[in-house]
């Protein structure tokens, strides 16, 4: 029997149980979409990208610890708010990913892992720049051949004012 399962982008493939022979060791696979459809790239544990569980599981440790402290794997499970073996899988990527590290029954995020939660900070669409003042502004772009105008305010007799 084989169990397939994904967390984000990564699919992992295990052996649970096979006739006459011994099991295969894990396969893990990083999902990326080519253009409408889906291909299966070989990749390591720690394959794929800080999106999705991973990142909300990052953040949950960076903003409920500080870097001395850590947070104990209970407390860190219970904020998370996500399942057992959800929370399981997330956080053992982090781990391979060498973003956050398990010291005295305490996890805490490493250096790594405040680097890459700045990164994806910094490039994420739904941040307020310091020089934007209210909600993120979220444009869309063009498609060819159309064309865009902008609105104009007329008045009753069809002037602009």
């Amino acid at each position: 029997m084989i169990q397939c399962s994904r967390d984000a982008s990564r699919v992992t493939l295990e052996c649970r149980k096979m006739k006459d022979q011994g099991a295969f060791p894990m396969l893990t696979m990083e999902a990326r979409g080519i253009g409408p459809s889906v291909v299966l790239v070989a990749s390591g544990v720690s394959g794929g990208r800080l999106e999705g569980q991973r990142l909300l599981l990052l953040r949950t440790l960076s903003d409920n610890s500080n870097g001395a402290t850590g947070l104990t794997y209970s407390t860190w499970e219970k904020i998370s708010a996500l399942k057992e073996s959800s929370f399981n899988k997330a956080r053992e990527w982090l781990r391979a990913a060498g973003y956050v590290v398990s010291d005295a029954g305490k996890w805490k995020i490493t250096d790594a892992g405040r680097r890459a939660l700045a990164a994806v900070n910094s490039t994420d669409s739904t941040a307020t720049t310091p020089i934007q003042n209210g909600p993120p502004v979220h444009a869309t772009p063009p498609r060819w051949g159309s064309l865009q105008t902008p609105a104009v305010e007329l008045d009753a007799a069809g002037s602009e004012r």
